[in-house]
């Protein structure tokens, strides 16, 4: 099994996220970090004509298995692979902790202004559907409203956009 022969040529560092190869194989160096930042901003390692997200075998060396669920980065740094900034989450609540959109043009997550109307539209997604909370002529409510829905719909999830995800 590909995994069982990674615990021998890689270390995994918690504190950092990074993993080096233990030995020098084709083009990997001994000592050296290992894996590189693919399409989409996460770290891939490359091994046996397989791709393994970076993430994904931090858990696996970490606890032995690899998570039955989505990994998530709790900061939103997909680069970011300390144990500690891993948990295991449904689908759902992936979605939740992500930032906003590179495509807002509100500069508020949830927030927009339709064309041809006054005001600024708010909604937020919930199980899976897009809950309209109100059309409101000050930005600054719109967002007010909007935080507060995240963090009663979407709890320790709730993410304000301050990051671009």
């Amino acid at each position: 099994m590909n995994e069982k022969i990674l615990l021998e040529l890689l270390t995994y560092h918690p504190e950092s996220g990074l993993f080096t190869w233990n030995v020098s194989r084709g083009k990997a160096r001994k000592g050296k970090v290992a894996g590189y930042e693919m399409t989409g901003g996460y770290i891939g390692i490359f091994f046996n004509k397989k791709l393994y997200k970076a993430h994904r075998l931090a858990w696996f060396f970490t606890h032995g298995e690899f998570p039955s669920g989505e990994i998530d980065h709790i900061n939103c740094n997909k680069k970011d692979n300390r144990i500690n900034n891993l948990r295991v989450v449904t689908t759902a609540e992936n979605l939740r902790n992500r930032g906003m959109q590179k495509r807002n043009t509100s500069g508020v997550k949830g927030v927009n202004r339709k064309k041809g109307r006054r005001g600024w539209e708010v909604r937020i997604g919930v199980n899976h559907r897009r809950i309209f909370l109100g059309t409101f002529d000050d930005i600054e409510l719109a967002e007010l409203v909007a935080k507060e829905a995240r963090e009663k719909y979407h709890g320790e999830f709730a993410n304000d956009g301050d990051v671009y995800g």
